[in-house]
């Protein structure tokens, strides 16, 4: 204790001779400041460690020395907080961190040592362990106020690019299946099944995964082979077509809405329903009992009529407006030879006009990286694209079955390998699976034959924002 009350001693001897130097007047009158305050923390050069691959496949740790200065903190004068809201990368060593603390006043400043109550003076020259929260103490010049803080440097504690999946108990419902869809509603996970002559339905809670629930109608109505071709989500309502009658459903209690003139639910996106009119039409519906034609910007030859989804993003210059990505394939029987899949895509905006609420073709041009046509391919928004998969190739192409996961980086156009995205583990499957994308930004996996379920997220999609503003 004496030791650190000597210290503490000359760090306010400091202070006040600091004081009497910058505040001596002509008249050598000396005026000792009674306030101060932390005013900005900002980092210096970083280093940051990770394990490399060599090109002989050996592993080695490699270095890298960033600008910290680039990563705003934030300070709460209220709390005595300061922090930085975006972590500093996966690998930093904050243990030794250098730092500069500007303070109102000229107050100087301490940092109080991890294994006692002593108190250091702090120099921007000096490396500081940040690897745990810091109490930083500020001296004000009249050396009897001082302000105390609590100082974390967040260092992000995964790679913030990483996906990792979990395996969830398998399920011997889904053995059976040979052909499903996935859909998020109301806190669920919903799975619509079909074993070649019946249809099923299944849900288990987000956050769950392991507890399955078989839903059974509490009307008279008979779950077809082809429910699962019939169904979609919007506005937090489940829809689904069903030898020409409209429902909704929250998997046990169906409710009736109508018998518009569709031939198939195809899907939705943005709180609105598409269907194929009873015409072939193509049809959209807010409430699924009213429908409209929808407009069409291309060749109507190429729109899809199976394996059809949709997913979509805010456009980068206007939030409130989303791109909307339809992928599917066309008649297998119409179209033999097809060997890429086709994509459409729609700009959803209320105010917008006409020209732009209209489908419109993305041509398949040899130099574009297409989506192979496969059967059940389905699509997910996720990030900031969109990722794709199927089960085998059909008609002209010849890929195998969940050869990979394809991502658009560009609302549709190009279709990428993308190392990030790689199928779990020991999946198996029959061919036939579902793939969905909650609210927290888990991706879920179910498989048909093997009864697999899987969930996954890339790391930085699960990072909590931290409080940027204080009013």
């Amino acid at each position: 204790m004496k030791k650190g009350f000597f210290r503490l001693s000359m760090l306010l001897s400091a202070v006040i001779f600091l004081g009497s130097c910058l505040n001596s007047g002509d008249d050598n009158e000396t005026v000792y400041y009674n306030d101060t305050a932390v005013l900005s923390f900002t980092l210096g050069a970083m280093n940051r460690y990770d394990t490399a691959t060599a090109d002989d496949g050996s592993q080695y740790i490699s270095k890298e020395v960033y600008a910290g200065s680039q990563y705003k903190f934030y300070i709460d004068q209220v709390n005595r907080e300061i922090y930085n809201p975006d972590s500093l990368p996966y690998g930093t060593d904050a243990k030794h961190v250098i730092c500069t603390i500007t303070t109102k006043n000229s107050g100087a400043v301490g940092i109080k040592s991890l294994i006692s109550d002593t108190i250091f003076y702090h120099s921007s020259a000096d490396s500081v362990d940040f690897s745990q929260p810091r109490q930083v103490v500020v001296f004000a010049m009249n050396s009897k106020e001082s302000r105390n803080y609590t100082v974390r440097v967040n260092v992000h504690k995964q790679k913030a690019d990483d996906f990792t999946w979990t395996a969830k108990n398998a399920n011997e419902w889904f053995q059976s299946l040979t052909a499903m869809k996935g859909l998020v509603c109301g806190g669920r996970l919903y799975v619509v099944g079909s074993d070649g002559t019946t249809g099923s339905l299944y849900s288990t809670a987000l956050n769950d995964g392991d507890i399955w629930t078989r839903h059974t109608p509490d009307t008279e109505v008979s779950l077809p082979a082809n429910l699962y071709e019939n169904v979609a989500v919007a506005s937090e309502q489940l829809y689904a077509f069903i030898d020409g009658k409209m429902w909704t459903t929250t998997g046990d209690h169906w409710t009736e809405l109508g018998s518009p003139s569709l031939q198939r639910l195809v899907g939705s996106a943005y709180g609105k329903l598409f269907g194929i009119g009873a015409d072939g039409t193509w049809m959209e519906s807010d409430d699924g009992v009213t429908w409209n034609a929808a407009g069409i910007d291309g060749d109507a030859a190429y729109l899809p009529t199976q394996d059809v989804s949709f997913a979509y993003h805010p456009l980068k210059t206007d939030a409130a407006a989303m791109r909307v990505v339809m992928t599917g394939n066309r008649s297998l029987t119409d179209y033999p030879d097809d060997k890429w899949s086709v994509t459409w895509v729609k700009v959803m905006d209320a105010d917008a006009n006409d020209g732009l609420n209209r489908w419109m073709y993305c041509p398949t041009e040899p130099n574009m990286y297409l989506l192979p046509r496969m059967r059940q391919l389905t699509t997910v928004a996720y990030g900031e694209g969109t990722l794709a998969l199927g089960a085998e190739g059909i008609g002209g192409s010849t890929v195998a079955p969940f050869a990979q996961f394809y991502y658009s980086p560009d609302g549709g156009l190009n279709w990428l390998t993308d190392s990030r995205f790689v199928l779990p583990a020991g999946f198996s499957s029959n061919g036939a699976f579902a793939l969905a994308c909650d609210d927290s930004h888990f991706l879920w996996l179910v498989a048909g034959g093997s009864g697999q379920v899987w969930r996954g997220r890339l790391n930085r999609l699960g990072w909590d924002e931290i409080q940027r503003i204080y009013r």
